[in-house]
């Protein structure tokens, strides 16, 4: 609904396919351009003590790829009134700002969380991050930002949307996880937000059963709105390893016999077939990993 927000869970064990998910997704929003879509890789990005930070700097890459492609700003830098849409600069802040309309909104906001990350890492720098007066003032600092930017009308007279695709999780350390999904829930709780979050939830409850000693499941109930299982059991995933495998060996300059489609087949089939034998004579139950 307008002016809403909801997270989203795409749930699958490793392999079943939730980054290509996530890419379709990516490349269907894309054709609409009143999303703004932030991407966040929670595993590349796990460089801070705090992941917080990380994200507000995926949030403002985000913002300036969005700018970038507005006609207004675009316009701008060919008549060389901006330098350029990718640095965003201090010079070109300010002449955003004096242009006035759409530009000039998303040049304060960019200053605005700008100055919210560098005061961020100042408070990381003095191990002061985890006080909990400064962490919601930060907090409420930058949702007011984002509460700007979704209130806006940009394009068509149609409402920003703000859409969060974090991929990664799975990757990252135990306790890394359960901390990255509480600074996504309390940060996009803004108008018009969705946030979609690629993991196995199963692995989730397990961290959250071995650290806390709780209900993993109960845990993760506060998170999600809308759940949906993305799922490809191990035959095919290994069928799609072997054909990506033997890909490669036929596009490889030192190969110069190519593999056909009628060879490949019977050497899945094969191999899928001793697999089932090993499960069920040594009673080994597989899995995607």
């Amino acid at each position: 609904p307008q002016d809403e927000h909801f997270c989203l869970a795409l749930d699958g064990e490793w392999g079943s396919g939730k980054t290509f998910v996530i890419e379709m997704l990516r490349e269907s929003l894309s054709e609409h351009s009143e999303y703004i879509v932030i991407n966040y890789d929670a595993w590349k990005n796990n460089f801070y003590s705090d992941p917080l930070i990380a994200i507000l700097y995926c949030l403002l890459d985000g913002i300036k790829e969005y700018i970038s492609i507005l006609p207004e700003v675009k316009e701008k830098v060919k008549n060389g009134v901006l330098k350029s849409i990718k640095s965003f600069g201090k010079d070109a802040l300010s002449a955003m700002k004096k242009s006035g309309g759409k530009v000039a909104l998303f040049a304060y906001i960019i200053e605005g969380i700008t100055n919210i990350v560098v005061q961020s890492g100042k408070l990381e720098s003095h191990q002061k991050f985890a006080d909990f007066r400064s962490y919601q003032s930060l907090l409420e600092d930058v949702k007011k930002q984002l509460n700007n930017i979704t209130e806006a009308e940009i394009y068509d007279g149609k409402q920003t949307k703000l859409v969060v695709m974090v991929d990664e999780i799975d990757r990252c350390l135990p306790n890394e996880q359960l901390i990255v999904l509480e600074r996504l829930h309390h940060l996009f709780a803004v108008k018009n937000c969705a946030v979609i979050i690629a993991l196995n939830k199963k692995a989730i409850y397990s961290t959250f059963d071995n650290q806390y000693g709780g209900n993993g499941i109960e845990y993760l109930r506060k998170f999600f709105s809308y759940n949906f299982v993305v799922e490809t059991e191990y035959t095919t995933l290994l069928s799609n390893l072997i054909k990506d495998f033997i890909e490669d060996i036929n596009n490889s300059k030192k190969q110069n016999y190519v593999y056909t489609e009628q060879e490949i087949e019977p050497l899945i089939s094969a191999l899928l077939n001793e697999f089932s034998i090993i499960s069920y004579t040594s009673k080994i139950s597989y899995s995607n990993r």
